[in-house]
């Protein structure tokens, strides 16, 4: 892709009677290129039902933009973010491939940003600034606490943004283990923000999961 937009209308998998799981390149390598048409994104998710997904690794031409406005895009092939990538849309971008680099990601729109990959290969080290919307945390391989995807980060950028730290049902164990959540040194800048620790079932708990810095 060079600045126009691909864009994924996945009902044409449920017309093939592929309803289980909406488009997918496989293991298609994929290079994107600026924010693409009308600014809409260079890799956009748009008009399906199900649920869309890249499993090739994608390689950043230039700064570009990754956009989902039906369900959830979910990018499972390794990035190395070596550009600005903005992501974002009216619904969710999962980022569940391996990220490498240090480059801003920048998180638009008004539905949510997850990170997700837990192996040795996540190791990104940029800043996150969310503009709007959610990122969420919910996954840990359950070894150490430090083994989540966003433990190595710079640091993290609300405006009109919510951090959702998000734990399993039942109380104990590692997967709820405390700091498994997010980075405990990258400060954490806000500005009209909140953070939100909840479990999976978005029901309370007065357990104190994590400890973190808020730089206001």
């Amino acid at each position: 892709n060079a600045g126009a937009t691909l864009a994924i209308a996945n009902d044409q998998s449920a017309a093939a009677g592929l309803t289980g799981g909406g488009a997918s390149l496989n293991t298609e390598p994929l290079t994107i290129n600026g924010d693409g048409f009308r600014n809409m994104g260079a890799l956009r998710n748009m008009l399906g039902r199900e649920s869309s997904g890249f499993s090739g690794a994608i390689t950043l031409g230039s700064a570009s933009r990754v956009q989902s406005d039906a369900s959830t895009l979910t990018l499972s092939g390794a990035i190395n973010l070596n550009q600005e990538l903005k992501a974002g849309g009216t619904n969710f971008v999962t980022l569940s491939g391996a990220l490498s680099g240090a480059s801003a990601l920048t998180k638009y729109g008004s539905r949510g940003l997850q990170l997700s990959n837990v192996t040795a290969g996540q190791t990104y080290s940029g800043t996150i600034n969310s503009q709007m919307g959610e990122i969420r945390s919910n996954q840990v391989s359950g070894a150490l606490a430090s083994d989540n995807p966003y433990n190595d980060i710079t640091a993290l950028n609300l405006r009109n943004s919510v951090l959702r730290l998000n734990f399993q049902d039942a109380t104990g164990g590692a997967g709820n283990a405390a700091d498994s959540r997010f980075s405990t040194t990258a400060p954490i800048s806000m500005m009209g923000s909140q953070i939100f620790i909840d479990n999976a079932s978005f029901s309370s708990r007065s357990t104190t999961f994590f400890d973190y810095a808020v730089a206001q």
